[in-house]
């Protein structure tokens, strides 16, 4: 009788070991777990000390300027002419991302092409505003690249 009574509490034991909560625990460093996970328009080039915005050339190219960052921590989309790939590195907690991108073709970028392409390897923070803005920091967090959601 006491062997069965250990085994059934062995039993329980690992039973009860083995389930967790459905809720899933992720790592600040999980690309995915917040709000910057979608398609992205460049609508500008901002200087965070002005609180000014130069809107970029051919803005109304709706196919330029993608930016998609996804779950996995891929990159896609496109700069003024060139379609571009990569991956990228958040850290929630410090607002810290990381985005390294190249060219898959290699067409002569214009207007502000390779400005775009150099500065948004450049960044090293982020922060999301209420109006589905996602603001892309370089050079200390005094300059940043201004993204629309793509709708």
């Amino acid at each position: 009788m006491n062997k069965i009574i250990f085994l059934l509490v062995l039993f329980l034991s690992v039973g009860m070991m083995g389930c967790d909560d459905k809720e899933e625990k992720k790592d600040n460093n999980t690309p995915g777990n917040k709000g910057i996970i979608g398609t992205w328009k460049c609508v500008g080039f901002g200087n965070a000390e002005t609180n000014k915005v130069k809107p970029i050339k051919s803005q109304d190219c709706n196919k330029c300027y993608i930016l998609r960052l996804n779950a996995d921590g891929t990159v896609g989309g496109k700069s003024s002419t060139n379609e571009v790939q990569g991956h990228f590195e958040v850290d929630l907690k410090l607002k810290k991302l990381k985005v390294s991108i190249g060219v898959r073709t290699y067409i002569n970028e214009y207007l502000d092409g390779n400005l775009y392409l150099e500065t948004i390897n450049k960044v090293t923070h982020y922060s999301l505003s209420k109006e589905n803005e996602l603001l892309l920091y370089y050079n200390d967090k005094k300059e940043y690249l201004l993204f629309s959601l793509k709708k």
